[in-house]
């Protein structure tokens, strides 16, 4: 029966040209689209509700921030140091360093992405900011330690179904790739490469050292966790001024370690003891690692006798905001959700988007 069956598949699908495969994956991505809006066409959630409106505004948009730009996105001056062969943007008027290989465009262009699309920070550049850090409650005080371990890595295909948001930084990054694999797509007509669809992952890093850069005068300390080589002298760089009170980790927060490079391995815990009774806000974007790293350092947290803030980011998987609320809960503390949601299919595994929410706050710091 099985060999019947695959016999099947077999005749079918070699009968299926490239076209009709690219005609079923668009028919699939509108069907998948509609579903989604159909979803929460009744609900009577103000956030879900500008959502929707943004969305059915643009037919088959894959918008990660689904609300309207409401402030005037600033121009950026990028400059040039010599001496480091590094660009950098001014931020509050520090410079923010970015990597070798990064060009004025994409500098440019992705500082911009995490200054307003992103709005880590919550400037409020759109109606909403669900991956906004910090909030009136919960917050970077005077003299607090930060542990930043954000960030934010792009996988998207380039075509026409991506959000005008992150065109800027897509355009560019298109152009790196189709420099990088000329060669396979041959000499033809550059105009039809410019069609093709490319994968792009690739570590922009922009959010990894603005928030820290933001609040530098505000803290006493800061650790930064940072796993890649190349974002490293970026980092040392923009904070050179600083350098009494930043450590950069060379590595990523884990819930084991094994593997090569278990050097490069931390937990939560670990660094939360180097910050002894002191108040620590943890800011944690794991790409989906999120929850495994906290049940890590679980019985820290629950136990532990300084105040304690984590903004962590709840999106990723599908699961992960009923999971994450769910431990908070579990350990004791208290839990604010960021108003807004993101809109994406990440790690879902089936392309159906849906609205989830972005970033949970918890602190152990108990409210009078």
């Amino acid at each position: 029966m099985i060999n019947i069956l695959n016999w099947l598949k077999d005749t079918f699908t070699s009968k299926i040209s490239d076209q009709d495969i690219d005609a079923l994956q668009d028919s699939v991505k509108v069907l998948n689209y509609e579903l989604s809006l159909l979803r929460y066409k009744d609900s009577d959630d103000e956030d879900a509700r500008l959502a929707i409106e943004y969305l059915k505004k643009r037919p088959v948009c894959t918008a990660l921030f689904p609300y309207e730009i409401v402030r005037e996105i600033p121009e950026v001056e990028v400059h040039f140091d010599k001496d480091r062969k590094m660009c950098y943007v001014m931020h509050n008027g520090r410079p923010l360093y970015f990597p070798k290989r990064e060009d004025e465009k994409l500098v440019r262009a992705a500082y911009r992405y995490s200054l307003a699309y992103d709005d880590i920070l919550g400037y409020g550049y759109r109606e909403r900011s669900p991956h906004a850090c910090q909030s009136q409650r919960y917050h970077i005080e005077e003299g607090d330690v930060l542990i930043d371990a954000g960030g934010w890595t792009i996988l998207d295909r380039l075509d026409d179904s991506v959000d005008e948001a992150l065109n800027d930084v897509l355009d560019v990054l298109l152009e790196e790739a189709l420099e990088k694999v000329k060669d396979k797509f041959g000499k033809g007509d550059p105009e039809s490469r410019q069609n093709e669809e490319i994968d792009v992952c690739r570590d922009l890093g922009t959010a990894r050292g603005l928030l820290a850069l933001d609040v530098i005068d505000k803290v006493s300390k800061v650790y930064l966790v940072e796993r890649t080589s190349r974002w490293r002298k970026p980092l040392k760089a923009t904070f050179a001024p600083y350098k009494d009170k930043v450590e950069l980790v060379k590595g990523v927060l884990s819930s084991k370690k094994k593997g090569k490079k278990k050097k490069e391995l931390f937990s939560l815990a670990e660094l939360l003891k180097k910050c002894g009774q002191q108040r620590v806000f943890v800011m944690m974007d794991l790409e989906g690692k999120e929850l495994e790293v906290l049940r890590k350092a679980q019985e820290y947290l629950r136990t532990a006798g300084n105040p304690i803030t984590l903004a962590v980011c709840a999106y990723h998987r599908t699961t992960d905001y009923d999971d994450l609320m769910a431990f908070f809960e579990e350990i004791g503390y208290q839990t604010e959700t960021q108003p807004g949601y993101m809109y994406t299919e990440m790690n879902d595994g089936h392309g159906i988007h849906s609205l989830r929410h972005g970033l949970i706050r918890a602190s152990n710091i108990k409210e009078s």
